[in-house]
């Protein structure tokens, strides 16, 4: 059971995944805690968490430290990250925050960072697009996009110690396999991919579930195929007599009915948010944990602070009633309570 994160600009702005660059500067979460996040999750009884470090708008909440001079002579900087946001300064880190926050209540970190889709790079579904000229948007080619892929996966892999998790969600643009199957193997060879490249064995790898609904369907197998060579695994159920292994993760919002007034968020629907939302209901969160722990499939639930960065009340105590209903039901193995019954 593991949970996934965002805490970006996406939060406070119009910013869907590719399509919109709001200034760093609209990064000035007043309250961003962490430790509140962590210790609301492992009441749930997480083992696992995901930190959404760099989603479609392509602003980074750890501080890049990527540049390099381009083909045409021209430095790249990195300059869409914490580090050229107001939030403390420009001295902070979310992504450190994070992980000791983690540790501390004894929870794997792991990271997302999207490399399909990346607004400041002007990348969309994988491929660098013709220069925009929207303020601030950088100018690069193809193979200078992966360059700099490297260059802050290296960072992010390396600055924060061993993961459990890296999510390339939506995959991996097509010709980057190798190089980022030899970083991984590099830096976090223990950390699993979620939709990594199908290089070799690749003995990390997990796929999507196919759904972002909670609910798998029955049988769901554990093997898989990939539908072009070097890509990422496919998506969905899996097949009995797949060619290699790659377990399915089934990702699903925490955030659920609507709340009387009806707000909503600027962005984000579930994933983000969204002021407008309550949890999902007791009976709906272990409905989903059936129909995804029950059928073979990790567990990946979010949780989403507020624009000012810390999680609602009403978060906190359905992550803790979902975790005392999971202890209540399982915390005893079943062995364990049958030679109890014989005494």
């Amino acid at each position: 059971m593991g949970t996934f994160q965002a805490c970006g600009i996406g939060a406070d702005a119009d910013a869907d995944a590719g399509l919109a660059l709001p200034p760093a500067s609209t990064f000035a979460p007043t309250n961003v805690q962490p430790e509140q996040w962590i210790k609301a999750l492992a009441s749930a009884g997480v083992t696992r968490a995901v930190l959404v470090v760099s989603h479609g708008c392509g602003f980074n909440t750890f501080p890049s430290r990527t540049n390099l001079t381009l083909a045409d002579g021209r430095h790249f900087v990195y300059n869409y990250s914490v580090r050229n946001s107001p939030w403390k300064g420009g001295q902070g880190d979310i992504a450190q925050e994070f992980v000791e926050a983690c540790r501390a209540h004894k929870i794997r970190p792991g990271f997302y960072h999207g490399s399909v889709n990346n607004a400041f790079l002007n990348l969309h579904s994988g491929k660098i697009g013709r220069p925009s000229g929207i303020a601030g948007q950088a100018v690069i080619t193809q193979d200078e996009y992966e360059q700099i892929l490297l260059l802050n996966l290296r960072q992010l892999w390396t600055d924060y110690g061993p993961l459990a998790e890296v999510w390339f969600d939506g995959g991996i643009p097509n010709g980057f396999a190798n190089k980022l199957w030899a970083l991984h193997q590099e830096l976090q060879p223990d950390a699993v991919a979620f939709q990594g490249p199908t290089v070799g064995s690749s003995p990390n790898l997990i796929r999507w579930a196919g759904t972002e609904g909670g609910h798998v369907k029955y049988p769901f197998w554990s093997a898989d195929t990939a539908k072009k060579p070097l890509g990422s695994p496919d998506a969905g159920a899996g097949a009995p007599n797949g060619t290699f292994f790659a377990p399915g993760e089934a990702d699903t919002c925490f955030q659920g009915g609507r709340k009387e007034d009806g707000l909503a968020a600027p962005y984000g629907g579930c994933w983000f948010y969204n002021k407008g939302m309550v949890p999902k209901s007791l009976a709906e969160l272990v409905s989903s944990y059936h129909d995804s722990v029950g059928k073979n499939a990790f567990w990946l639930i979010d949780w989403t602070p507020t624009q000012e960065g810390v999680l609602r009340p009403d978060h906190i105590e359905r992550y803790k009633e979902l975790g005392d209903w999971l202890h209540e039901c399982y915390g005893v193995p079943i062995a364990e309570s049958a030679m109890g019954g014989l005494e």
